[in-house]
């Protein structure tokens, strides 16, 4: 008996997936994007901090911080460069990649309990032998980072695979 309602809670999930990937209409695709990654220190929220500060004029800037357990990252427009690598200059760069783009899809709020969204989108990349440097989400945005090259394919797949669904 629960194996039944447990296969009838998979069926509506399954029909909320389809749903929202039908209903994606707003797709961004930003380019000029740089990423640093750095080695956790005890400086470096401070350094986020002057660099939100450094930057808050900035019209169109794309900005995104990641903590992980030991290295923390930025992925930026390239137009503020300049003043991450000043601001961060004493911090220990892991990795530096340049010439980046973005895609970021505008989620509904019901994607949050809707498993398989993300794996639905990343499998379309992955089967068109798409490399995904880095992926971005809020609760309303998922955004994916690939390298300038394979934007304008990246871009087609996902509206075709969108289209199908």
């Amino acid at each position: 008996m629960a194996l039944k309602r447990f296969s009838k809670n998979l069926n509506r999930r399954k029909i909320k997936k389809e749903d929202f990937l039908k209903n994606i209409n707003d797709i961004i695709v930003r380019s000029n994007l740089n990423e640093y990654t750095f080695l956790n220190s005890e400086s470096i929220f401070k350094n986020q901090r002057l660099l939100l500060h450094a930057v808050e004029d900035v019209k169109d800037k794309f900005l995104a911080f990641t903590q992980g357990v030991f290295e923390s990252t930025i992925i930026a427009s390239s137009k503020i460069s300049d003043e991450i690598e000043k601001i961060f200059s004493g911090e220990k760069l892991i990795l530096r990649l340049s010439n980046l783009s973005a895609i970021t899809m505008k989620l509904s709020p019901e994607i949050l309990h809707t498993p398989g969204v993300y794996y639905s989108i990343l499998k379309q990349l992955a089967w068109n032998n798409i490399n995904v440097i880095e992926v971005v989400s809020t609760s309303n945005e998922f955004t994916i980072i690939l390298e300038k090259d394979n934007i304008d394919t990246a871009f087609s797949v996902l509206m075709n695979s969108l289209a199908k669904k």
